[in-house]
C-alpha cells in the first residue's frame, strides 16, 4: 500500500485551474466526440435501465455507480493516452472493491445527508423565530458548499482507484478529502462555471 502524506504531496492549485479543467476536457472531448458520446450515452442507459429493475434496481445502480464510473473515466483516460478504446472498458472494473466502495459511498452519503437534513430542519426552525433572511441565506450557501464538496470527495476517489491498484477504498477517500480541502477554491470555480454553462 502506498504511503501517503497527504498534505506534502498534494499540490494547492489557483482557482483559474477550475476553468483550466474545463479547457483540457474539452480537448479530450475533441479527440473522439463521437466515441465519447457513444460511451456517455451507453453509461447513462445502463445505469438508468438498472434503476428500472423491480425493488432492488434502485440498489444496484447505487453499488455499481463507481464501477461504471471508473469504467468512463478509463475509456476517456485511454482517448487521451491513444491506447487504444473499447466500450467493454465501462464494464471492467465491475467487481468486489468497486461495489464495496458504492456500498461504502453510499453509507457515508445517508449520514451526511442526515446530517445536512437536521442543520437544514433547525436552519428553518429558527426562521419562525423570526431571524433575518440573511442568515437563511448564509446557511443555505454553507450547505450547499458542504454538499458539493462531498460530492467531489466521491467524485475524486474513484480515478484514485482506478489507476492505482495498490491504494485501499479508505486511502481513496482520504486522498480525495484532502484534495478537496486544499483545493476547495477552484473546485468550486469549476462548478460555478459548469452551472452557469448548463444555463446558457
Amino acid at each position: 500500500m502506498l504511503n501517503f502524506r497527504f498534505k506534502d504531496t498534494l499540490e494547492i492549485l489557483p482557482a483559474s485551474n477550475g476553468v483550466e479543467w474545463l479547457k483540457e476536457s474539452w480537448s479530450i472531448f475533441t479527440l473522439a466526440p463521437v466515441k465519447i458520446l457513444g460511451a456517455t450515452i451507453i453509461y447513462l442507459l445502463f445505469n438508468m435501465l438498472l434503476g428500472l429493475i423491480p425493488v432492488a434496481g434502485p440498489l444496484l445502480s447505487f453499488l455499481l455507480f463507481p464501477a461504471t464510473s471508473a469504467g468512463l473515466i478509463y475509456f476517456i483516460s485511454s482517448i487521451d493516452n491513444n491506447s487504444g478504446t473499447s466500450f467493454a472498458y465501462l464494464f471492467q472494473f465491475i467487481n468486489k472493491k468497486f461495489i464495496l466502495t458504492g456500498a461504502i459511498m453510499g453509507l457515508l452519503a445517508l449520514c451526511v445527508g442526515a446530517a445536512l437534513g437536521l442543520i437544514a430542519f433547525g436552519t428553518f426552525y429558527l426562521l419562525g423565530l423570526g431571524l433575518g433572511t440573511i442568515f437563511i441565506l448564509i446557511v443555505f450557501l454553507v450547505l450547499t458548499i458542504g454538499y458539493f464538496c462531498v460530492i467531489a470527495i466521491f467524485w475524486l476517489s474513484i480515478p484514485i482507484l482506478v489507476f492505482h491498484d495498490d491504494v485501499t477504498i479508505s486511502d481513496a477517500l482520504k486522498l480525495a478529502y484532502n484534495a478537496v480541502k486544499f483545493n476547495w477554491l477552484p473546485l468550486i470555480v469549476n462548478g460555478l462555471v459548469c452551472i452557469i454553462l448548463m444555463a446558457l
